[in-house]
């Protein structure tokens, strides 16, 4: 898929065999683009991922999990941890079956996204220097080894503004931004290339998703002391007649409070957000710079206080000490080694009866009752705390942490992340 007219041959083959079912291999950016347009044209559509998780390179499990339950809720056959061995040809020369290490399905076409990779043969033979990413190793002015030769775009490395490392990160809008420089300092003007965020967006099966900066693990790799948030919002006022959810996870320097990378992920519109964050993190801001940015405000276009307020308001006090909590994937840790956890349920009667939580140790107790019932709150194990969004659990654990109960936290997110 390296031009739109791939995809015409794609759509004509799958017409002409009158297909039924798509396998796409692959997760990333590409393979979830692919399996979302095939998936709305009365195909099957089975995506295999060999990695645990979709989307691996770009968002942490915690968000990825989001994706994955949006794809399962559209009818996508998503198989993840699964290796593809063998494609079956038929008698005609197309593709009959597909054989994982898990079995073989029948399937009428196969997509493969699996990544990727500069070319840079050319430049080999040139003689010119290749980097630690694969891609051609430049200068500031995109100047190559070769001081008169350039190199732009899919084949050119990039540095990461955070870590300073060299990645490859191929996106068209860095490769314009790298075409203008070069033509810069062809013409004699003293244009630099500035290092990148890594910025990457993309909406599929009707979420908007993206990712800037650091990812969780990225941070402990280069050893920094990471501190992570979850937190669901809206993009606008629930009465608003057009809104939506978003979620956002930030990363951020425990000790200064240095933002170090953001994750979208929802309905609503969670890359405006992002785009915000991303500005922020170019100048070095800190958690509590995002809380006092001056952003626009009306009801078509956020909440009094923006999500992305919220995300920084949210992660500055849990830095502070003022709250606790919990996120998906370190709640999915804890079940697994059979840790002793009261699920604390705080919605509404009418939320419980319709989507009741499926945990065997759930105690009710509505959040407007909470003061005149803590006492039947456990003291001696984990007490997750539970509802919507996350932020009356946030407010019931702080609450909770004011009567003496210290092993008290929310579930980061609440229903959005956790179901």
């Amino acid at each position: 898929m390296h031009q739109p007219n791939d995809a015409l041959q794609l759509r004509a083959y799958l017409q002409n065999r009158q297909a039924q079912h798509v396998t796409v291999i692959g997760a990333g950016v590409i393979g979830m683009e692919i399996a979302d347009a095939l998936a709305g044209r009365r195909l099957q559509v089975t995506v295999c991922e060999a990695g645990p998780q979709v989307l691996p390179k770009l968002l942490d499990i915690d968000m990825a999990r989001l994706v994955a339950r949006q794809m399962r809720q559209r009818k996508v056959d998503l198989r993840l941890s699964c290796q593809v061995q063998t494609l079956h040809p038929d008698e005609e020369g197309g593709v009959s079956s597909v054989t994982t290490d898990s079995g073989e399905f029948r399937t009428d076409a196969v997509v493969v996204a699996t990544g990727v990779r500069p070319r840079v043969d050319l430049a080999k033979d040139a003689g010119l220097e290749i980097g630690s990413s694969g891609a051609i190793k430049v200068d500031a002015h995109m100047r190559t080894s070769d001081p008169s030769i350039f190199a732009a775009g899919d084949c050119a490395a990039q540095i990461n503004s955070l870590s300073q490392q060299e990645v490859y990160v191929p996106l068209a809008s860095t490769a314009n931004k790298q075409g203008r420089v070069v033509a810069d300092n062809i013409a004699g003007l003293n244009t630099e290339f500035d290092a990148v965020m890594g910025t990457t967006v993309l909406q599929a099966f009707d979420l908007n998703i993206g990712k800037t900066g650091l990812g969780e693990q990225e941070a402990v790799d280069l050893g920094l002391d990471v501190i992570t948030g979850i937190v669901s919002g809206h993009d606008a006022p629930h009465y608003y007649p057009v809104h939506d959810t978003v979620t956002i996870k930030l990363m951020a320097n425990r000790k200064t409070g240095q933002i170090l990378g953001a994750q979208v992920c929802g309905i609503g519109d969670g890359i405006k957000r992002l785009d915000v964050l991303t500005t922020a993190m170019k100048f070095g801001a800190s958690l509590k710079d995002i809380a006092n940015l001056d952003l626009g405000y009306a009801p078509p276009y956020s909440e009094a206080i923006d999500v992305a307020i919220q995300a920084a308001n949210m992660l500055e006090n849990k830095r502070m000490g003022k709250a606790q909590g919990v996120s998906p994937s370190q709640l999915e840790q804890m079940k697994r080694e059979g840790s002793d956890i009261c699920f604390l349920d705080i919605r509404e009667p009418d939320e419980v009866k319709a989507a009741p939580l499926k945990e065997e140790n759930v105690l009710v107790i509505p959040f407007g009752q909470l003061r005149d019932r803590y006492q039947e709150i456990p003291s001696d194990r984990l007490v997750a705390v539970f509802c919507g969004m996350g932020v009356r659990s946030y407010d019931a654990a702080c609450f909770l942490h004011s009567r003496g109960l210290q092993k008290v936290a929310y579930i980061e997110g609440g229903r959005t992340t956790w179901w």
